[in-house]
């Protein structure tokens, strides 16, 4: 008896080539390439082309050119004095990214184009969130981020609140992970708080903390997720972030960690710091800017809660990122100073609760987008005119109300590159979104388009003339040749720490403060200060030399004096001054 066996005959379907599959996977890509395209065309314009502008980036570019110029990442260090408000981490980058591409861009350029980095790591980190609390939003959470009014402006400098907000955005998804994933979740938590305090200090790891305690207190179904286990992999990933700076601060100075610590982490939220770091916290200064700073992020969060507010006790995610943000802009309340870039990590929580206000929110949102793109392109239009009448002198438009903010006697160099890409912006623009309409809430591509246009326009056709208004390199290239050399002792008074900064960098002096054993002796006294309130040194003592400021800002002015008994024979004439 003889058995057949069952042969398994091999497919007769023809195979698919290798160009159709090559065409297949680049026909899946398309999307994602132009979603990129979108994103880099918010992203870049206005990175690189400019000086270190007033405050942020002068003083951060300092300690960036510190670790250039001397290897050592310990001390941040501001003109040749310790800074001790913020740790390294992004400097670091910073120092990193001018090196590598010192070839290729200016130093402070290549320093700049960290935030590109981190901005990058924020975007991956929201997108990632935005899929596990709302996997039909799909990439919505990213461009929510986008949206926001605040970060416009603040995405494209030299500030290490842009490292603190990707830390933030690291953390939360870590947080959000933490009960699918628990070792992955607590991987992600770890790094992102870890790279939030080497980046701005102990506020978000603080409220991240609290965020946690609150959540496990008020709901004991969350608290399961958390175990021995998890909480030590979530220190374990920490570890280096909490350790290897502050012990290597401490064993070089244990005061200058003591500073760090107490006064500009403890202190300032505790009150005894006052008058020791900037701007003070004004009563409702957060009240009026919160409002602005993240529209629309906030209405369409407050929106999606209310509608969906019968589901909100069974998600903790949801809870966790509204814990999260009460918390931090309560602590940001109480700080001892207040700014309105302190509020950027609060930015990638709301975007996250934003996704629950679409679809639904999306119909307001329609309109605003579609005014928003009618006023981005008004503008665009004005800032074609403001470059015409400014760069050929044609009288298109009166620029005299530009008077305060930008100099008028500025002839603005014509620039073939920023000219095509300031042409081909809107094409892109428009192309892109075309690509994603379906794919991606059309109104949040015209919120988020318009933004690109209007800032990309400004920041590609007038850029030469703002950074001509918000640059000390004017006035300090003029003050050079009135100082007797980069090793020269010069004195100071009042002089801020943008000022000094920037002296260190275009002239290579580095000022000394002002006291019977030091600088007192100097031939040279520089001093700076508000028109009407700036200091006169002893004119028995000192000769004016020289009187200048920045073109975009006549009321702080910067004057340089002469010893009278050290003046010499070039130094006699008249005092320069630039009005």
């Amino acid at each position: 008896m003889s058995v057949q066996k069952s042969l398994t005959l091999p497919s007769l379907a023809p195979a698919a080539s290798l160009p159709e599959t090559i065409a297949g996977r680049l026909q899946q890509a398309v999307p994602g390439l132009w979603y990129m395209l979108f994103l880099v065309l918010y992203l870049l314009p206005g990175v690189v082309g400019h000086d270190p502008w007033k405050q942020d980036e002068t003083y951060s570019f300092s300690m960036v050119l510190h670790i250039l110029s001397s290897g050592d990442w310990v001390v941040p260090t501001v003109a040749g004095e310790p800074f001790m408000e913020k740790p390294p981490f992004y400097y670091l980058v910073a120092a990193g990214s001018a090196w590598l591409l010192k070839g290729w861009l200016p130093l402070h350029d290549g320093a700049r184009l960290a935030s590109l980095l981190f901005m990058a790591l924020a975007l991956c980190a929201v997108d990632r969130a935005g899929r596990a609390l709302q996997p039909q939003a799909r990439h919505a959470a990213p461009l929510l981020l986008l949206a926001n009014l605040g970060l416009l402006l603040h995405a494209h400098t030299l500030l290490t609140d842009i490292g603190l907000t990707a830390g933030t955005a690291l953390a939360l998804l870590g947080l959000l992970r933490l009960p699918e994933r628990p070792m992955l979740g607590a991987a992600l938590l770890g790094s992102g708080g870890g790279m939030a305090l080497m980046t701005k200090g102990l506020l978000i790891p603080g409220v991240l903390g609290l965020s946690i305690v609150a959540m496990a207190l008020a709901q004991p179904a969350w608290r399961r997720h958390w175990n021995v286990r998890i909480v030590a992999a979530t220190l374990l990933w920490a570890a280096p972030w909490l350790l290897v700076w502050p012990c290597a601060l401490y064993l070089r100075s244990p005061e200058l960690f003591h500073d760090w610590f107490w006064l500009n982490n403890i202190g300032r939220f505790f009150g005894f710091s006052v008058g020791q770091l900037g701007a003070a916290n004004e009563p409702g200064f957060y009240l009026r800017n919160v409002p602005w700073f993240t529209f629309p992020a906030l209405p369409l969060a407050a929106w999606g809660l209310y509608r969906r507010r019968r589901e909100l006790p069974g998600r903790h995610d949801w809870q966790l990122l509204l814990v999260f943000s009460a918390i931090l802009l309560a602590v940001l309340s109480r700080s001892a100073s207040a700014r309105a870039q302190y509020l950027l990590p609060l930015l990638p929580a709301l975007s996250l609760l934003a996704t629950l206000g679409l679809p639904a929110g999306a119909h307001a949102l329609r309109y605003l987008g579609r005014a928003a793109l009618a006023l981005s392109i008004a503008l665009t239009g004005l800032a074609w005119l403001l470059w015409a009448s400014i760069t050929l002198q044609l009288p298109l438009v009166p620029l005299s109300w530009l008077a305060h903010w930008l100099p008028l006697h500025y002839r603005m160099p014509v620039q073939p590159g920023a000219i095509l890409l300031a042409l081909a912006l809107p094409l892109l623009l428009l192309a892109a979104g075309r690509q994603l309409a379906g794919r991606l809430p059309r109104p949040l591509l015209h919120w988020v388009g318009a933004l690109a246009l209007l800032w990309g326009s400004v920041m590609t056709l007038l850029l030469p003339w703002i950074d001509e208004a918000k640059s000390y390199r004017t006035p300090l290239v003029e003050l050079s040749g009135e100082l007797q050399g980069p090793a020269a002792c010069v004195g100071r008074i009042n002089v801020g720490e943008s000022e000094r900064s920037m002296l260190e960098y275009i002239t290579g002096t580095v000022t000394k403060t002002i006291d019977p054993q030091g600088a007192a002796r100097c031939p040279q006294l520089l001093v700076g200060g508000r028109r009407r309130h700036i200091v006169e040194p002893d004119a028995r003592l000192w000769q004016l030399r020289w009187e200048g400021h920045r073109p975009g800002d006549d009321s702080e002015l910067l004057r340089l004096y002469q010893r009278r008994n050290q003046v010499s024979a070039s130094l006699t004439g008249p005092p320069r001054s630039r009005g």
